[in-house]
C-alpha cells in the first residue's frame, strides 16, 4: 500500500493482533450490531484528514466476506475509491509469506 490509501482490516480486534497489514486500522465488520452509521462517518473523518484518495478494506475472506460488506457500506455513505480485497486477510498474508 502507499501513503495516498487508507487500509481498513474489517475483522475482529483478535484476529488483526494476530496478522494484518502495517498502517491498517482495525475497524471490525459487526454482522449483528447496530447500523454503523457513526464508524461510517469515523472512516469519512480519517479519510478526509489524511489525504488518501482510495479506501482498500480487507476481511475474513469468507463468504460473506466481511471486507466487502464494509466496502460496501462505506461507498453507499458517500466514500469514495473503495475497494475491497478477494480472498481478505488469507489471501493478503499469504501473498506476504505469512509475515506480521
Amino acid at each position: 500500500t502507499d501513503k495516498r490509501s487508507l487500509v481498513i482490516d474489517a475483522r475482529s480486534p483478535e484476529e488483526f493482533a494476530a496478522w494484518h497489514l502495517p498502517d491498517a486500522i482495525n475497524v471490525e465488520f459487526d454482522w449483528l450490531g447496530p447500523p454503523p452509521d457513526q464508524q461510517v462517518k469515523q472512516v469519512a473523518g480519517w479519510v478526509a484528514s489524511s489525504g488518501a484518495h482510495r479506501v482498500l478494506v480487507y476481511g475474513d475472506g469468507g463468504d460473506p466476506d466481511s471486507g466487502r460488506e464494509w466496502a460496501r457500506l462505506l461507498s453507499a455513505g458517500g466514500i469514495k475509491n473503495v475497494f475491497f480485497v478477494a480472498g481478505g486477510a488469507p489471501a493478503l498474508q499469504a501473498s506476504n509469506g505469512g509475515n506480521k
